[in-house]
């Protein structure tokens, strides 16, 4: 039985030794928000108009660069329809007003507070420009993937691109796997541009260490989602359950999303004597993109399917490894267990849908557990650690331009809990 090792007490001795700052303060929480009032966890919580106004055109050239890199490969083969179609509905997703582009933020961010310059904040030069639209283009990658393994029908308030697809002219006649295949290649081509646009950003700012880091992200991001596919049939005993649930915080969205983007924009300045400011941003993202990952989970279970695409119960159901059933695997019992683990069997065996009796045996488990609240606690402790980083570390409080910065992306983070719990 694997119970206890995510309680708060532990929670907060581990933030202890992975930041070595001040013990996290518990808060209680209540009142929560309907399934249907949730919105995505990061979505529009970077409206700072300050921070917009010094971050100046800088997003602005990254979508340009982005946009018109979808055009190129779409006009590339435009006469066949359903390339169009594809890539006309990756410009949808990309130029969606819900996306948040904080992972060009922090390239230029990282590179602004290397070289300690608001003015390479506002106007940072082509090379970063061009390796901030190749992080973006990415993680739009990253979503096409993303949608099929987890059976997606939107992505921000659009069709994802499988949906699309299986929609299009019915002379085509595409069925879901025809669909995905497609997806996939269209991933891959997303992947092989981004790529390039890193490439070129790099050797624009003759840095080949900034490409280095997003690689070496991108190989734990994979990891990390190889371990979620797999989900609890993975896991065993308890040490390799505590593990695994530092890896997949860690791995699924801090270091790729967050410490890799910051840490290559700090590269491309080619500054000297640099370590102490990655040691210190390293820290910050880890923690950060910790809550970040926490709150995504969470919304999975608090959004309806309207709002996320896909069912609340899907990761359960499916067994994957969000931060919410890590806590349920620790506090249920060995009877719970044992029919958890039969719905599983029965959907690896069948793929068949849940009944209306398990959905009411695990809506009764989540409501048990408290496991939205006791998620939500955790989270709380990782945004408070975020802070404490940004406060306590000299490379970062030295530096106004990056301290306003990562407070911009903390407050962000906790505005997007208080959605929970307010």
């Amino acid at each position: 039985m694997l119970r206890g090792q995510l309680n708060r007490r532990r929670m907060a001795a581990y933030l202890r030794s992975r930041i070595g700052t001040t013990i996290v303060r518990e808060q209680r929480f209540a009142g929560w928000k309907s399934q249907r009032n949730f919105s995505h966890a990061f979505d529009s919580t970077l409206t700072n108009k300050d921070w917009e106004n010094k971050l100046g055109n800088s997003v602005d050239r990254v979508n340009l660069v982005v946009d018109n890199s979808l055009s190129q490969i779409r006009k590339s083969r435009d006469q066949i329809g359903l390339w169009d179609k594809a890539f006309r509905v990756i410009q949808t997703i990309a130029s969606s007003p819900k996306k948040h582009m904080f992972r060009p933020q922090l390239v230029v961010l990282g590179y602004a507070g290397a070289t300690n310059s608001e003015s390479d904040l506002s106007d940072p030069p082509d090379g970063i420009i061009q390796f901030a639209s190749g992080i973006e283009m990415h993680h739009l990658f990253m979503l096409v993937h993303d949608d099929m393994m987890d059976g997606a029908t939107f992505r921000r308030g659009e069709e994802t691109l499988t949906v699309a697809l299986c929609r299009s002219d019915s002379t085509t006649h595409l069925n879901q796997e025809t669909a995905q295949y497609l997806a996939t290649i269209v991933g891959d081509i997303l992947f092989a541009k981004s790529s390039e646009l890193m490439l070129k950003g790099a050797a624009l700012s003759n840095s080949s260490s900034s490409v280095d880091i997003v690689l070496e992200a991108a190989i734990r991001a994979g990891g990390a989602q190889f371990e979620d596919i797999l989900g609890w049939s993975g896991l065993g005993n308890k040490k390799e359950n505590d593990q695994a649930f530092e890896r997949i915080m860690s791995d699924k969205a801090a270091y790729h999303g967050f410490v890799a983007p910051l840490i290559a924009g700090i590269r491309l300045s080619n500054q000297q004597n640099n370590k102490d400011l990655e040691t210190a941003c390293t820290l910050w993202g880890l923690r950060a993109g910790a809550a970040f990952q926490g709150l995504d989970d969470i919304s999975d279970l608090t959004q309806s399917p309207v709002e996320s695409g896909k069912d609340q119960l899907q990761d359960i159901h499916e067994g994957r490894l969000s931060l919410p059933l890590f806590l349920l695997r620790d506090r249920a019992s060995e009877d719970e267990l044992n029919r958890i683990a039969e719905i599983l069997r029965m959907n690896k065996a069948n793929s068949c849908p849940l009944s209306i009796p398990d959905r009411i045996f695990l809506f009764d488990l989540i409501e048990k557990y408290k496991l939205i609240k006791e998620a939500a606690l955790i989270v709380e402790a990782e945004i408070k650690a975020a802070e404490c980083v940004v406060k306590e570390r000299e490379a970062i409080s030295e530096v106004p331009i990056l301290q306003e910065g990562l407070n911009v992306f903390n407050a962000g983070l906790r505005k997007a809990l208080d959605k929970l719990v307010n």
